[in-house]
């Protein structure tokens, strides 16, 4: 598996990946799998006295990095049934959002302090409401006065919020965003050079192209070929 963060790491059976909002990936699949995806949101909670905000705190404490989390007995059986469950058609809204907030106890009841902080960490922020909200709209706002109009607030306001949310310039952060989807594209899609210009809005294919080669020192189009060879791996990092 590929993303941002992790670098072709093997998921073995019974393992539990975290993925923030935004986040790009590539699975190459060895064997006959089945997979449960959870969305989550900010509404979400592990406890009263232990919330994503103390799990930063104590992150940051501790200098801890991330770790995909093990299931344990307990996660496995929630996760049998509640695959059985969707088998059977129960598949609700409300009951699904129900068996997210009982998969969260069974973290909280049978998984370390420890492993939750390092297993969450990919989700931590010091707002998630901002933080969420940029994710859904950066690719479409076309300006950062686009975004901080959205928000209601001045470009300082909203460039000194972004800095401390995320701990970067705004538009350091949306041009590396650029770059890591159009890198997913062309890896893991089919879309022409042209197609690929014209949603990222650059005003031709060739300025695209010097756009990849200064980027990622290499032409989309060896990019894209060198993706589809046989036991390739990621060369270069964004």
């Amino acid at each position: 598996m590929d993303t941002r963060n992790l670098r072709n790491v093997y998921i073995s059976k019974g393992m539990s990946v975290m993925l923030p909002i935004g986040s790009s990936y590539r699975l190459q699949v060895f064997d006959t799998l089945e997979v449960l995806i959870c969305a989550l949101d900010e509404n979400v909670r592990l406890g009263d006295h232990f919330t994503f905000e103390t799990i930063l705190a104590e992150a940051q404490e501790k200098n801890q990095t991330y770790r995909p989390l093990q299931m344990n007995d307990k996660l496995w059986q929630f996760v049998s049934t509640t695959l059985n469950y969707m088998r059977d058609g129960l598949q609700n809204e409300n009951f699904l959002r129900m068996k997210v907030v009982e998969m969260f106890h069974i973290f909280r009841a049978y998984y370390p302090r420890e492993s939750i902080t390092q297993f969450f960490l990919p989700l931590l922020t010091k707002d998630a409401k901002f933080a969420n909200f940029i994710y859904d709209n950066w690719a479409s706002a076309k300006t950062l006065n686009d975004l901080s109009d959205m928000l209601g607030l001045s470009l300082s306001g909203f460039t000194k919020k972004f800095k401390k949310v995320f701990g970067v310039a705004p538009y350091k952060w949306i041009m590396d965003k650029k770059a890591e989807r159009i890198y997913s594209d062309l890896k893991m899609t089919d879309k022409s050079l042209k197609d690929l210009s014209q949603e990222y809005n650059f005003c031709s294919v060739q300025h695209f192209c010097d756009y990849c080669k200064k980027k990622f020192g290499i032409s989309p189009g060896r990019l894209r070929h060198r993706a589809h060879l046989p036991g390739a791996t990621d060369p270069i990092a964004l």
